[in-house]
Formats: structure tokens, C-alpha cells, sequence
């Protein structure tokens, strides 16, 4: 299985709108959600996997159809969040995902970066922006935070 090597950090402001590729409304529904173990489908027709907790989990992602998104959506209901992600680009080459969501967790903004290695991940000096390391809280992960 791929795995996913993860940080997740609560955000102290708001990243500098130079660094900001682009945005979008990212809509999660929860199918399954387990101790470790969590079945999701999002608005950008993928359905996901996800294993384990902390900074290495196991990932897959499966393109799915608008057709089958819409069947398994009323599934979702009482697990979902919804959130606004930009894409931003970190001086490091990095990529940083930065949302602020919506609905019953408003106010509440994080950041996640995606590492190629757990040596690179733990090496990671995160920028001024970035607050408080919440990768091994388990209340910041996103399917706690659906329910």
C-alpha cells in the first residue's frame, strides 16, 4: 500500500498571498470511520482509503464518477466537513496545504505537508506562519472532526 508521510500543524495567520497557487471548496464525506482505519469520498470524485495514525499512514485513492460520488454521498451524512483549501508554495520546494473550514469547525484553520521521507518530515523547520504541531492529536484528524 502507499503510504502517506504527513505533518499537521494549527496555523498562527494567515500565509502570504504570494506564496498562495490557487484555492478551492473541498468537500469530505466519511463512509467508515474507525480507530485507524477511515473510507472517504470528496467533491474532487476520489474515494480514499487511510490506515494507521501519526506522521506514516497507509493511502489509496480511486477515482470515482460523478454518478457514484452522488449514491454514496446520503451515506455521509452527520460525517462530513467542508473546508476552503489554498495550495501554497514553501520556500523549501514543499507544498503546504492550508484550510480553513466551514460549517460546525469555523474558525478552525491547519496546514498539512506531505514529506518523501520520515527523515525529511522530522528534519522539517516549519515558517513563521505555522502554529502548534497537532500530527499525533488525534482531535485535528479530519474524520474526528467530521462527526
Amino acid at each position: 500500500m502507499p503510504k502517506e508521510i504527513e505533518r499537521k500543524f494549527l496555523v498562527k495567520s494567515e500565509p502570504d498571498e504570494q506564496i498562495v497557487l490557487n484555492r478551492n471548496h473541498v468537500s469530505q464525506g466519511y463512509l467508515k470511520i474507525g480507530i485507524d482505519y477511515e473510507v472517504r469520498i470528496s467533491n474532487k470524485l476520489h474515494l480514499t482509503t487511510k490506515s494507521g495514525f501519526g506522521l506514516t499512514r497507509e493511502e489509496n485513492i480511486y477515482d470515482i464518477t460523478p454518478e457514484v460520488y452522488e449514491a454514496l454521498l446520503p451515506l455521509t451524512a452527520g460525517k462530513r466537513i467542508d473546508k476552503i483549501r489554498a495550495v501554497c508554495q514553501l520556500d523549501n520546494g514543499l507544498k503546504a496545504e492550508f484550510d480553513s473550514y466551514l460549517g460546525a469547525n469555523e474558525g478552525l484553520r491547519t496546514v498539512e505537508v506531505e514529506f518523501e521521507s520520515e527523515e525529511q518530515a522530522n528534519s522539517f523547520v516549519p515558517p513563521d506562519w505555522f502554529g502548534e504541531d497537532v500530527t499525533h492529536i488525534s482531535t485535528y484528524k479530519n474524520s474526528l472532526l467530521a462527526k
